[in-house]
């Protein structure tokens, strides 16, 4: 299977009278796009756009994800969502470089974070240095929590393609081509050390779960996939409900950093395995049982001799990553962890994670969650006039825990944060 990814770097975003990509400037029409947005969720949806540098704060940020769109295939990226009964992964894939698409929201029952694009909490986001076209609706009135949020995602996804077809009559700047093949390999190949991925993803209740071709991770036992997949949509979050340092954004997944990695690593320094998606129940023999799943997969299918493995959420999450650890160990599998440390600000703390296995010797630091940073003061509010967490001024300069800043920690690694042993 190969699929072709195709980049076109953005310099700059403007609003215009026509969307469209000129001498690297994004320009969008505001009113087109509003229209095109128009759902019984919102009473209103308001379109603003902020670059790197700017004193501008966006607030109850939900969820975050990038322009792509399929190129002369008969179906579209985000299946599931947009395409209800395709599959993704080989053809062409056309991506926006360098821009984001920004949910936000507030209602009773969602937890957002925040990016600054200017003064010092703009160091710790991958976001302030994006060009940002932020997505504000206003719900309307006794719509749920749940039917608002789908309709967001609905306004954010076909944003992401309405962008993107900006791209259809342009050269990219840059092509890089995924070419999975589980099962055939050449010579070279064949000598190189099996090395695949192990990915848990938090699947606790509605507004706190991923989606695979639009179904919930509380509804499937681990399976395999392909990188294509990943890179066209097929994965996406449907996290409301969740503190933005414990969830994934749907911008990380689509460009997901180890996943890419062991792409361009295949056949050079490793023959990249397969990628085994897991959920992560709430019962602790679910979580036995997963890990021996998940163990037998990497083993006898994948034929597997070394594993990353990462998780989704905080707390009782640690036991999936450290039960996988120890079923994959136990088959001769070597394994490597990344995990988030949950310390006091100043990172002292006798738990930095919740459960642990003595299997686990190769762990990555992700950060410690409750570090407190600085954040400036700002010039300009996006996404709402309240954010609890920030007091009654949210334009103020502040001193919060870096969880509160969205893409700071990442559990896939899309972030800047690391711990460090003194």
């Amino acid at each position: 299977m190969e699929l072709q990814l195709s980049y076109f770097y953005i310099d700059n975003i403007k609003f215009g009278e026509k969307t469209k990509i000129e001498d690297g400037i994004l320009f969008l029409n505001k009113m087109e796009l509003k229209s095109y947005l128009s759902d019984f969720s919102f009473s209103d949806i308001e379109i603003e756009i902020t670059r790197p540098g700017e004193m501008t704060r966006i607030i109850n940020v939900l969820d975050i994800i990038d322009s792509r769109k399929k190129v002369n295939v008969g179906h579209e990226v985000f299946p599931g969502w947009i395409d209800k009964f395709n599959t993704v992964g080989s053809g062409k894939t056309n991506i926006l470089s360098n821009i984001s698409i920004i949910e936000t929201g507030f209602m009773e029952g969602l937890f957002g974070g925040i990016i600054d694009m200017g003064g010092m909490g703009s160091v710790y986001s991958p976001y302030s240095r994006t060009h940002n076209i932020v997505l504000a609706p206003t719900p309307s009135k006794k719509v749920s929590p749940f039917q608002f949020v789908k309709s967001l995602k609905l306004a954010a996804l076909k944003t992401s393609i309405y962008l993107g077809k900006t791209t259809l009559s342009l050269s990219p700047n840059e092509i890089f081509f995924v070419n999975y093949n589980l099962g055939l390999d050449n010579k070279k190949k064949a000598k190189l050390p099996r090395v695949g991925y192990i990915w848990h993803v938090l699947s606790h209740y509605s507004l706190r779960e991923i989606y695979y071709y639009g179904v919930s991770s509380k509804d499937f036992s681990p399976l395999l996939i392909t990188p294509n997949e990943i890179f066209d949509g097929a994965v996406i979050s449907g996290h409301y409900d969740h503190s933005p340092a414990l969830k994934n954004y749907t911008y990380s997944i689509l460009n997901h950093p180890i996943v890419m990695e062991l792409c361009r690593r295949d056949g050079k320094d490793l023959k990249f395995g397969g990628i085994i998606l897991a959920n992560e129940p709430p019962e602790v023999e679910d979580k036995k049982g997963n890990a021996i799943r998940i163990a037998q997969m990497a083993k006898s299918i994948l034929n597997l001799e070394g594993v990353v493995i990462t998780k989704e959420g905080g707390g009782h999450t640690d036991f999936d990553l450290m039960e996988t650890c120890k079923k994959c160990e136990s088959l001769g599998i070597k394994t490597a962890l990344l995990d988030i440390e949950m310390l006091d600000p100043d990172g002292n703390g006798e738990y930095p994670l919740v459960d642990f296995t003595r299997e686990a010797d190769a762990i990555v630091s992700l950060g410690n969650v409750e570090e407190g940073v600085s954040i400036s003061k700002m010039e300009k509010i996006i996404g709402g006039n309240h954010m609890k967490e920030l007091g009654e001024d949210p334009r103020s300069e502040n001193k919060i825990p870096i969880w509160l800043i969205s893409g700071a920690i990442s559990e896939i690694g899309m972030s800047k944060i690391k711990g460090e042993w003194f």
